[in-house]
C-alpha cells in the first residue's frame, strides 16, 4: 500500500483526478488551505484547529509550545 501526506494541499485543477486514478491508497492533508467541495475518497483532510488553538493559548500564557510538536 502507498500512502502520501502533505501539509498545505495546493491542488491544481487536475490533481484530484490524478490522485483518484493513482495507486495511492490515501493522501492525507491538513486543512491549512481550503479544498472547497472536492469529493475524493482517497483524500483525507485532518484539522489543525485543536493544535493551533492550544499553541495560541500557550503563547498567551507565555508557556512553551515546543512539546506540542514532539
Amino acid at each position: 500500500k502507498v500512502y502520501a501526506a502533505c501539509t498545505h494541499p495546493v491542488l491544481s485543477s487536475s490533481a484530484e483526478k490524478k490522485v483518484e486514478q493513482s495507486k495511492l491508497e490515501k493522501l492525507v492533508v491538513s486543512n491549512t488551505i481550503p479544498l472547497g467541495n472536492k469529493k475524493n475518497d482517497k483524500i483525507e483532510v485532518l484539522s489543525v484547529g485543536k493544535i493551533l488553538a492550544e499553541a495560541i493559548r500557550r503563547i498567551n500564557l507565555n508557556t512553551s509550545v515546543s512539546e506540542l510538536f514532539v
